[in-house]
């Protein structure tokens, strides 16, 4: 005993020695001996898993398993380091495992900085580009950009100086002077007292043509027009008649010894005086305020008028006492520095493209900026005091996304200031992208490398990595050869035969002698040979020779088990007087001799060779104990991270997600013709080992699985995968990529899921009407009974005309793992199997933001879209081509204007397109522009017009092409088409000058008698009112005044001859178009159940008129965030509230079946007819970006937005809409005539 305990001892201290692990291996706890070296399988490379699996490149190993790097950065690529100007760090793989990662941060040297991951000598650019031409600040002269100087920067050259008579312009020297007539040789009469005529030539040394070269007309003549002497005269103009002439006028009279009347000399105006109409006016202009003070060398100057013209300019010097700096236009005691580095730039504060650079300039001791500004060139824009091609960024720093079967990284890839995305690097052809990584897009088929497994009866084929891809699979079948079989327990080759005996030296009796047990023919099995013949008077007996004979059995007639393959009948069967056992027979399959009798002892629990799954056990069917039936053995045991499916281990978890995007199972058709169950995913992944099984709602059991092996999400629908039933329509089985008989799912309350192996689910739908009994499988809780958003069949739906018959995520696929709010009803037109659906977003643009409705011209032929017109947060306009969104452009207006309103569009398809805008005044103009689309210029000769007056009201423009407007304190205007002013409408009680706001777009509209009317809203702190006018002659109508808050609000004009216009003091009101008489219902109280008043702020009705009723649409801001949709029948107003979860920022627009779109937050909404949300689009706009303008209802079921931000969030959005715009008059926006909401049409 005391020796066993010692012994223990002893191996207990020998296992303490090497440590515990891989079975005595050697190795530390948790790792395991590869080709004799230690190592951590769930991290290693080489040995992933297992010993030999080597991770490819770009791959490390993860708990066992080869994944994809997610690469920090490009081998290669170089960026400074965080928190420091003078370091920088080199992206490579550091660590081996090929994976890219940034580097250690290494310092720059000899003082340089780092710029965009490049060391430099500490310096600033002067110039933008090497080689380019700018003028000195004085204009006497041109420099060169380029590198003139020790560093790396560019500056400017020394000074090359021009010509006499000549000033730099752009760069280059041109002439000052200019010409005083048009052609070489032209004749003109000289001025009294001379009678003669000059000749328009070069007279004088400057390249400039003048007048010169007087010729006397001889006596008795006088010049007449043209230049020309005559002895009869003719007046050249008429009495009392100026005109301008060089520095100053000339007057009509007769100033000769003719009769006829001629032009005097010339009268010059004063040297600040230009002349205009024959008239001399001030030239000059205020070069500052009165009294303002600015520094000028050793002290400041004082703004006043010091010379004889009326202006103000800069003089009276005042030196600064001993020891005191002038700064900004005051005497101090010492100066601060504006900026801190000598050569830093910054770009124009008040936002121009240019750019002042850091310097010296004032004589003081102290750094300023430069107080002239550099302007860009043309196209450019300014970003951290560098001019740079006018650019947005596409993206965020290091973000990735897919492309196609690839992905693409944010980074500044070209020569522009702004972020871009890379070209794309394509993922291997075993990979899928998903959220911008490459993913393995294999599973194995197999689980061991080297194991075998018989295809048949006399093949095998081995499990390895036999194709390009990193997963395990099947070889192609090898052949066992000539008299070899496959055993099915092994899956090696043995020979094809089986033993006749059971022992090797076994003896039998056979014949006149004996055989013996073994192999004799040279294969694996056992059988009787060797043949003994007994000699000397012996005979065999139980297998011997013997000269007398005993009893090989007990009885004659009796059997005798041979082992138990068989047994062997007891009597004599030989010359001897004893008892021998017979030739054996054998028992039948699944039998063994039990007592000289063959009894079944076995049944086969499966086929030799299949397999299955049996938990994490991948097992096989053969004969694997004594008996000779099959039954299920294990040939191996999935890891951890690992599941058995289809006798295969596969990943626990999907490569990446798969989601159940759109669904409608319950249409008014019996036989599935339009189901379908759509699903959506990374397009290129392969759906191997993914299935969609229904889940029953009764009792929670699978009624139902369609499995996707071998399928692949489709790339030409951007990862949408459409599964319809077999009997579907042929124009749904057209766009199908699976046609099954099972796609037909339940009605609901059932569940659908996506599932990855057996029983993995990856996503999951409940749908229908929910009981307290029902078994929920979808995601989240399950709605309550009373909550119908998720019961889209059509026997629930079309009795309410609620929006129904299928289930969608919006266009983005947006996941929160919550049904409810993930999965929204569509009605029949909405949905789209086989594609995004609507809310779409089809394409974005960079414009700057503003508060504008995107205003569209057509192509003429076919009345196709061709460019969008909008006003940006910084009053410029924008225009951006329909179809090449990217070829944006935005042009300046005036100097001293800011546009304000949206753009209307003049285009009646025989004349030029023209734009006609309102401005406020940033500084001196506002009123109204006509501007050419073209160049984004004001028509020459036209307005701007009422240009006293800030203009917020977008114009609506006739058919005329007259201009109908409000504005802020000079009332209303309309003007014809040459500019011509027809009238200025002012109320009685108004002061004109200091009128009412007029923000209100208005409307027009023509009665069934022929007269045209123009309405409009008008504001008030108080009290608003509404304006109805003849449109021709500017006579009031009528004009309501009883509104308690501003009426700020288009109206709109219904089929029923009534006029709708929304109001601050929380009303709807309706009139009689012609009468004005309050429609009876109206007001409608659009702060219902809400103590504060609703504003509307500008949101104005829109209608779809109806020949018995107009449907009205009205939203409201504040804190009800709600919506209405009335009906008016002429009688009674009727209809329901609908509430948002964000303010409504806009007037709605309506589709063509009575849906209707508006924006709220960061969404687009769109609602069926009845007023159910049944699609929308996510901007992901922050609230400074919000979408604020009406949105742009255009033919081809698409919607135009603009974002309500500056750079980089202001986004013009084209979304998908499910149908086209309404077309009756009166269902858009007012102030736009068509759905091209192009202004004209009344």
């Amino acid at each position: 005993m005391m020796m066993r305990l010692t012994t223990a001892c002893v191996c207990a201290l020998a296992l303490a020695a090497i440590g515990c692990g891989g079975s005595g291996s050697g190795c530390p706890a948790g790792q395991e001996k590869c080709n004799g070296v230690c190592v951590d399988t769930t991290t290693d490379r080489a040995n992933c898993g297992g010993c030999g699996n080597a991770c490819l490149a770009g791959q490390y190993c993860s708990a066992s398993q080869c994944v994809a790097c997610n690469n920090e950065c490009q081998s290669g690529e170089r960026r400074c380091a965080t928190g420091s100007n003078n370091q920088f760090q080199v992206c490579a793989d550091l660590d081996g495992d090929t994976c890219m990662e940034w580097g250690n941060a290494q310092a720059c040297s000899g003082g340089q900085i780092c710029d965009q991951g490049q060391c430099r000598v500490s310096c600033a650019d002067e110039c933008d580009n090497a080689g380019q031409r700018g003028c000195t600040q004085d204009l006497t002269g041109w420099r060169t950009c380029g590198n003139f100087d020790a560093d790396e920067c560019l500056e400017w050259s020394q000074p090359t100086a021009c010509g006499t008579g000549e000033a730099c312009d752009a760069g280059e020297c041109k002439s000052t002077c200019r010409d005083e007539c048009p052609n070489a040789g032209d004749r003109r009469c000289a001025a009294p007292p001379d009678n003669g005529f000059e000749i328009c030539g070069n007279h004088d040394a400057d390249p400039c043509r003048e007048w010169g070269g007087l010729t006397l007309c001889p006596a008795g003549e006088t010049c007449q027009a043209g230049g020309t002497c005559s002895s009869t005269c003719q007046d050249d103009c008429q009495v009392g008649q100026k005109i301008c002439q060089d520095a100053g006028w000339r007057q009509c009279g007769n100033y000769d010894a003719d009769n006829c009347l001629d032009w005097s000399g010339v009268t010059n105006c004063a040297s600040w005086e230009v002349c205009d109409n024959g008239a001399c006016v001030t030239a000059c202009t205020d070069a500052c305020h009165t009294g303002d003070k600015q520094c000028s060398g050793d002290g400041f100057d004082v703004c006043g008028n010091y010379n004889a013209d009326p202006c103000l300019e800069w003089g009276g010097h005042i030196a600064c006492d001993s020891g005191k700096v002038c700064q900004n236009g005051v005497c101090v005691e010492s100066c601060q520095n504006e900026c801190t580095t000598g050569g830093q730039r910054r770009c124009d504060p008040q936002g121009t493209a240019a750019y002042q650079t850091c310097g010296n300039w004032d004589g003081d001791s102290c750094l300023e900026w430069t107080p002239m500004l550099t302007n860009c060139d043309a196209g450019q824009s300014c970003t951290d005091g560098v001019c740079n091609d006018t650019c947005a960024d596409e993206c965020q720093t290091g973000q990735r996304v897919c492309d196609g079967n690839g992905w693409k990284q944010c980074g500044n890839s070209d020569g522009d200031s702004c972020l871009d995305w890379s070209t794309v690097t394509n993922c291997q052809s075993w990979e899928v992208c998903s959220d911008g990584q490459c993913v393995i897009n294999c599973s194995n088929e197999c689980s061991v490398s080297g194991q075998q497994l018989c295809v048949d009866n006399v093949s095998y084929h081995v499990c390895g990595n036999h194709d390009l891809e990193p997963c395990l699979e099947w070889s192609q079948p090898v052949a066992c050869g000539t008299g070899k079989k496959c055993d099915v327990t092994t899956g090696t080759c043995v020979d094809d035969c089986t033993n006749e005996c059971a022992q090797s030296g076994l003896l039998q009796c056979a014949g006149d002698g004996y055989d013996v047990c073994g192999n004799w023919n040279n294969d694996s099995c056992l059988e009787w040979g060797n043949h003994q013949v007994c000699t000397g008077g012996t005979a065999c007996s139980n297998g011997q020779c013997v000269a007398t004979c005993s009893d090989e059995c007990s009885a004659a007639g009796t059997n005798v088990c041979d082992g138990i393959i068989g047994w062997r009948p007891c009597g004599n069967f030989d010359a001897d007087s004893c008892l021998d056992l017979g030739s054996r027979t054998d028992c039948g399959y699944g039998q063994e001799c039990q007592n000289g009798t063959c009894v079944t002892v076995c049944t086969d629990e499966c086929t030799a060779g299949a397999t299955r799954c049996n938990g994490l056990d991948v097992q096989i069917c053969g004969d694997f104990d004594a008996d000779v039936c099959t039954e299920w053995s294990t040939l191996n045991t999935c890891t951890a991270n690992q599941i058995c499916y289809h006798a295969t281990c596969i990943a626990s978890a999907p490569p990446t997600k798969v989601v159940v995007n759109e669904i409608l199972y319950d249409d008014q058709s019996t036989d599935g013709e339009w189901v379908f169950v759509e699903l959506h995913g990374p397009a290129g992944l392969a759906l191997d080992n993914f299935s969609v099984r229904g889940i029953n709602g009764n009792g929670g059991t699978e009624f139902n699985r369609i499995a996707l092996d071998g399928m692949t999400l489709p790339t030409g629908k951007d990862g949408h995968f459409l599964i319809v039933h077999s009997n579907a329509d042929q124009t749904l089985k057209d766009v199908a990529d699976l046609v099954s008989a099972q796609a037909d799912y339940q009605n609901g309350p059932d569940s659908i899921q996506v599932v990855w192996g057996q029983d993995v689910v990856v996503d999951a739908l409940g749908y229908g009407s929910w009981g307290s009994g029902d078994v929920w499988a979808g995601e989240g809780t399950a709605p309550a009974s009373t909550d119908k958003s998720l019961d889209a069949g059509y026997a629930s739906n079309s009795a309410t005309g609620a929006a129904g018959f299928c289930l969608s995520r919006d266009a983005n696929h947006n996941d929160s793992d919550n049904n409810l709010a993930d999965f929204f009803k569509r009605g029949p037109s909405a949905c789209s199997p086989g594609w995004a659906g609507p809310g779409m977003i089809l394409w974005q643009q960079h414009t700057w933001g503003g508060t504008s409705t995107p205003a569209v011209d057509s192509e003429h032929t076919n009345f196709t879209v061709n460019n969008i017109y909008t006003v940006d947060s910084y009053g410029w306009l924008n225009i951006t081509p329909y179809t090449n969104p990217t070829g944006h452009q935005d042009y300046i207006p005036p100097t001293g204007s800011k546009l304000a309103s949206s753009v209307a569009v003049f285009d009646d398809f025989t004349n030029p397109v023209y734009l006609y805008v309102g401005a406020a005044k940033s500084s001196t103009t506002g009123g109204v522009y006509k501007l050419d689309p073209a160049t984004g210029n004001p028509v020459s000769g036209w307005g701007p017009v009422a240009s006293g007056y800030d203009v917020y009201s977008t114009p609506a423009v006739g058919g005329d092409g007259s201009i109908f407007f409000g504005t802020r304190g000079g009332g209303f205007y309309r003007f014809l088409a040459d500019g011509t002013q027809s009238y200025n409408y002012n109320a009685a009680t108004w002061t004109p000058g200091s009128a009412p706001w007029i923000d209100s777009s208005p409307t027009l509209w023509t009665a069934s008698s022929g007269t045209t009317y123009v309405y409009f809203g008008v504001g008030g702190v108080s009290s608003g009112e509404v304006v109805c006018l003849n449109a021709a002659t500017g006579a009031e109508v009528w004009r309501f005044s009883g509104a308690l808050g501003g009426c700020n609000s288009s109206p709109a004009v219904g089929s029923l001859g009534k006029v709708y216009v929304g109001c601050d003091d929380g009303k709807l009101y309706g009139f009689d178009a012609v009468s004005g008489a309050p429609a009876a219902g109206f007001p409608v109280d659009i702060a219902q159940g809400f103590t504060s008043v609703k504003l509307v702020e500008g949101c104005s009705p829109v209608t779809v008129p109806g020949t018995s009723a107009d449907t009205i649409l009205m939203t409201s801001h504040s804190d009800g965030n709600n919506f209405y949709l009335l009906s008016y029948n002429g009688t009674a107003v009727t209809g329901t509230m609908g509430q948002f979860s964000y303010t409504p920022m806009s007037s709605g627009a309506f589709g063509a079946d009575g849906s209707f779109a508006v924006h709220a937050g960061p969404f687009v909404l769109g609602f069926a007819a009845a007023g159910h949300l049944e699609w929308y689009a996510y901007t992901g706009d922050d609230q400074s970006a919000w979408i604020h303008p009406s949105p742009t209802w255009l033919p081809g079921g698409v919607i135009l937005v603009q974002a309500n931000a500056s750079y980089p969030n202001g986004i013009l959005y084209a979304i998908a809409a499910p149908v086209d715009p309404a077309s009756a008059a009166g269902s858009y926006p007012q102030w736009h005539g068509d759905y091209f909401n192009s202004g004209w049409g009344w």
